[in-house]
């Protein structure tokens, strides 16, 4: 492997391992409260795409393919 994959992987383990993480302190926090639900802030109602984790995971990844591509064109000369 190269040091460029090993640099992917040890992020995507660390993404991954802190999102796992954060999921379950969440779920401990709601058993403890006995509430699922709560109120919308009003940043988020405003703003309910840019607030939105998932679009942000979606545009980010988007951008590390594309850039990997670049970094892969421009290194074996197709660009």
């Amino acid at each position: 492997m190269s040091f460029f994959m090993w640099i992917l992987t040890l992020a995507g383990v660390v993404v991954v391992s802190s999102s796992l993480l954060y999921t379950i302190m969440i779920i401990q926090e709601q058993k403890v409260r006995r509430s699922y639900d709560s109120a919308i802030p009003k940043a988020v109602q405003d703003h309910p795409y840019i607030r939105n984790p998932v679009i942000w995971t979606v545009v980010i990844g988007t951008g590390l393919v594309f850039f990997y591509i670049f970094y892969e064109a421009v290194v074996y000369g197709f660009l």
